[in-house]
């Protein structure tokens, strides 16, 4: 529903530690990212930092190992179908592309 919070769960499981990661999360057209949830991740210490640039949300993490779980929150702006064009998790130490995952348009009523 338009207004309404809807929950991203996203988790990582790494069997060797990977000194920086970046998830790069791209936005859908019909939605914004909620910052306290961001702020909340950072301040748990689940990430190191966060910035949103062009439509994407980079998330930063250091020492990553074993299963992480982190949860932010979209908030639906405009009625109507959003694009989420995927998610990339990249170890940012070496460029390498570690994962991605093509995700279904957010429906908005």
């Amino acid at each position: 529903e338009l207004g309404e919070p809807v929950t991203v769960a996203l988790t990582l499981n790494s069997k060797k530690t990977v000194p920086i990661l970046i998830i790069e999360e791209h936005i859908p057209s019909n939605s914004e990212v909620d910052i306290p949830s961001l702020d909340k991740l950072k301040k748990e210490q689940k990430i190191t930092d966060y910035t949103i640039d062009d439509g994407k949300l980079y998330l930063i993490l250091v020492h990553v190992k074993g299963i992480v779980n982190l949860d932010y929150k979209l908030k639906a702006v405009r009625e109507g179908s959003g694009l989420h064009a995927g998610t990339k998790v990249i170890d940012a130490s070496n460029g390498t592309l570690l994962a991605s995952i093509v995700s279904t348009a957010l429906i908005v009523n």
